[in-house]
């Protein structure tokens, strides 16, 4: 038998199995539903594993951007934001479409923000940072099906860029722009921390770690030295590049260290 013939024999056959089924008429119908379910379960695997590999990956991206010193003393490595920067870019580029991409993104705009608190003392290589950090934290928020705490370290993301750019410009800035830019940080640490309440999972009696960071974080902007920071002017003499860095946003996140 020709191989033409036995392909349209094959094809006559399946199509005459299909209408049998469809009419009820199949003695197979059983294996035919057995093969229907099996299909319906490889199709619901296809969804959750990458759904589930997602997740693993998020934990992971934010396990090694977390470390404690002693485990990965690399992370206070000076190269360390430019080495990190450069990884996560080409992450982003080659995984596009994958669960890799949008826990390199973030990672990628937490390395930004320490690249901008490097160069703190050039306002506009940091301001650049500073925007491209933003940027990427709302790429991350656009994402749908990421976990809960990816969402609200976004959320807290944004609100340590919005601190870290008003610290920078604060000097420039007319009094009354300066408490409207003021109550904009205030309100970005706000809705972190409202959002961390409603999606973060945690046991009766007890506070999710990120909660309690943000937490430190509004009760530290809402302190008497802070206030005075930023109502009243700096002293006249220009800061030390020491003075003015503040510390990388997870050590813990202190955007606004002393600034003059």
């Amino acid at each position: 038998m020709k191989a033409a013939q036995r392909k349209e024999l094959e094809t006559n056959y399946l199509a005459d199995q299909l209408g049998q089924l469809m009419q009820g008429q199949n003695p197979h119908l059983a294996v035919w539903v057995a093969i229907v379910a099996v299909g319906a379960l490889v199709t619901l695997a296809y969804w959750a594993v990458p759904r589930q590999a997602r997740d693993r990956m998020t934990l992971a991206w934010q396990s090694l951007w977390e470390p404690e010193e002693s485990a990965f003393p690399f992370i206070q490595d000076a190269a360390w934001p430019y080495e990190t920067a450069q990884k996560m870019e080409t992450i982003t580029e080659q995984q596009r479409g994958t669960p890799s991409e949008t826990p390199a993104r973030f990672i990628l705009a937490q390395a930004e923000q320490a690249l901008a608190l490097r160069r703190i003392n050039d306002s506009a290589k940091a301001g650049a940072h500073l925007h491209r950090a933003e940027e990427l934290y709302r790429q991350v928020l656009a994402e749908g099906n990421q976990s809960a705490e990816l969402r609200v370290r976004a959320h807290l993301g944004l609100a340590q860029v919005a601190e870290t750019c008003f610290w920078l410009e604060k000097e420039r800035l007319q009094p009354q722009e300066r408490q409207r830019r003021w109550a904009q940080v205030l309100t970005a640490y706000e809705k972190a921390l409202q959002l961390g309440r409603r999606e973060l999972q945690i046991a009766a009696g007890e506070s999710h770690p990120l909660l309690q960071e943000i937490e430190a974080h509004l009760q530290r902007l809402g302190g008497p030295q802070a206030s005075e920071l930023v109502f009243f002017p700096a002293p006249a003499a220009a800061p030390s590049g020491r003075d003015a860095t503040v510390v990388p946003p997870q050590a813990p996140p202190h955007p606004g260290a002393k600034p003059n």
